[in-house]
């Protein structure tokens, strides 16, 4: 159930009580966030240097950490990229990562998959064929018939 609900937020890019969900990308963050990692953000009244945020650049969505800050004008870099961004303004910032899940976006991304379906289909199929179930038939006297006492 819950891989559900992260799954619709950050699908459609859904707000609950500030807070917004999205699955890392790339491997521009690495080691601290890896691919498919899933993130809580959430908007912040400020933002400081360091703090790992997440962005909305030419449609795409970057979470990086920010390295400069000069009033409304915000650099940020991916922890494993040599160069910085291009600056952005303070009003690109959709908000601060709070929470990391580590595993779960593999998980969303593998069930989001047609091909994992039929992987884990199949996987079933040749479960159900392959244990052995044993299934014995009624009890100990099933096939005579009670004898009658005289």
């Amino acid at each position: 159930m819950l891989w559900i609900v992260i799954n619709l937020f950050t699908t459609l890019n859904m707000s609950f009580l500030g807070y917004r969900v999205y699955r890392v990308a790339s491997g521009s963050m690495e080691p601290n966030r890896r691919i498919n990692d899933v993130v809580i953000i959430k908007k912040q009244d400020n933002y400081t240097i360091n703090d790992i945020v997440t962005y909305k650049k030419n449609g795409n969505y970057i979470t990086h950490r920010i390295v400069q800050e000069n009033k409304d004008v915000i650099t940020t870099k991916g922890d494993n990229n040599n160069s910085e961004d291009e600056s952005i303004l303070k009003n690109d910032i959709v908000g601060k990562v709070i929470y990391r899940f580590k595993l779960i976006g593999f998980v969303l991304f593998m069930l989001s998959e047609p091909s994992s379906w039929i992987v884990i289909f199949v996987v079933c199929i040749i479960l159900i064929f392959t244990i052995p179930v044993k299934f014995e038939k009624g009890g100990k006297d099933e096939g005579k018939t009670p004898k009658k006492k005289s």
